[in-house]
């Protein structure tokens, strides 16, 4: 059974810089969400002015979800 047609449980974001360090404090107005399959979810952040995210990565991971990295859009 594929990820997308199991729930996923306590999904957590976070941004990362191009080293790997967690970009602080980023404010969601949602995190550690559940998504059941079919379900979608728009999740909106709000990222300090002073941060650099040239190269930075989302991170998706969950309970039952492995670790996907993205690529941040400039």
């Amino acid at each position: 059974m594929s990820e997308r047609q199991r729930p996923m449980y306590f999904v957590e974001l976070r941004i990362i810089d191009a080293g790997g360090r967690s970009i602080l404090p980023v404010l969601w107005n949602d995190n550690y969400v559940s998504i059941l399959p079919g379900e979608s979810r728009e999740l909106v952040a709000r990222l300090p002015t002073t941060g650099d995210v040239s190269g930075g990565k989302l991170v998706l991971q969950g309970w039952n979800v492995a670790a996907r990295e993205l690529n941040l859009a400039k």
